[in-house]
């Protein structure tokens, strides 16, 4: 058995000096020893490559399971974080969206009611006056203005019956019929619509505001005035606006002087009936004021009283 000693010495070789190194050495010494001494080299090189093998798979799997332990670890420490914040976000009440306060309403626009002016009692002397009539045609001596209608009256000829010719008369009638309203009126320079029908706010001056505040119709239709002329007196009733002007305020409802100052510069038209009973020319001079109805005493100007409260 003198191999065992070269196995013994080989294999501490083996440890120290590397296989290699110890299977040169052996085989020149003995080939027998050689041939046995390599085998067990090989075995002991495989041995030593399998156990480096397994011990860097070992290693290997222990770093493996190091880094999965600390992966699952940072994993587990990451989790309860995370649900915290989840938890604290679920659990945290959004903050309610504040609501605008809202505007208060603006106060309704209270109603048009006009301001209370008292009745008109100043009197208005050396007035020029003109004549005109119900039905009169457009031409040059009235500015081609149409009587056909009214200011406040559309149907104005219609209402009345007819033309109150002024050339053709049975008393204070006209000749051909008995007039449905009252022969004994006027026109003065105003009216409480513009153009645009709006009511101006001016219009609390008419004498009859008040009485017809809620009413979409005129507020000066219909009204009363006194006249005198030589030491007569008659009344009568506004049923258009004119001469010429429709706002003149000033005059109408004051003391100023009239402001036209087209043609014969009157302040006040007339009908026949007034034109008769005071004896006027057709361009003459009278003194006027405004008089509730309640004050007109009996006369002609009663017989037929207009009530109607126009178009």
């Amino acid at each position: 058995m003198r191999y065992k000693k070269p196995i013994l010495v080989g294999v501490a070789l083996a440890l120290f000096a590397g296989p290699a190194s110890w299977i040169a050495a052996n085989a020149q010494s003995d080939p027998f020893d050689g041939q046995v001494a390599s085998e067990s080299a090989a075995a002991v090189h495989n041995r030593l490559r399998d156990h480096g093998q397994t011990s860097t798979s070992k290693t290997s799997d222990t770093g493996n399971k190091a880094a999965a332990t600390a992966s699952s670890s940072k994993s587990k420490t990451d989790k309860p974080a995370d649900k915290k914040a989840a938890s604290k976000k679920a659990t945290t009440p959004a903050t309610p969206p504040v609501a605008p306060k809202p505007k208060p309403a603006p106060a309704p626009a209270p109603p048009a009611v006009p301001t209370p002016v008292p009745t008109p009692t100043g009197v208005h002397d050396n007035i020029i006056s003109t004549i005109f009539w119900v039905g009169e045609a457009a031409d040059a001596s009235n500015a081609n203005i149409t009587n056909t209608v009214s200011a406040w009256d559309e149907a104005w000829q219609t209402h009345y019956g007819g033309v109150d010719d002024p050339n053709n008369r049975n008393g204070y009638y006209p000749a051909a019929f008995v007039p449905h309203e009252n022969p004994f009126y006027f026109a003065l320079p105003y009216s409480d619509f513009d153009n645009d029908g709006n009511r101006r706010a001016s219009a609390g001056s008419c004498p009859n505001a008040a009485a017809l505040a809620n009413q979409p119709y005129s507020w000066c239709k219909n009204a009363w005035i006194k006249i005198t002329h030589g030491g007569k007196t008659t009344y009568a009733q506004w049923q258009d606006t004119g001469p010429l002007e429709e706002d003149d305020t000033a005059y109408v409802f004051g003391s100023a002087r009239p402001r036209n100052t087209w043609g014969a510069k009157a302040g006040i038209d007339v009908s026949p009936a007034v034109k008769t009973y005071l004896g006027l020319q057709d361009v003459d001079t009278v003194s006027w004021s405004f008089v509730s109805a309640s004050s007109v005493p009996a006369g002609p100007w009663r017989d037929i009283v207009t009530t109607s409260l126009g178009t």
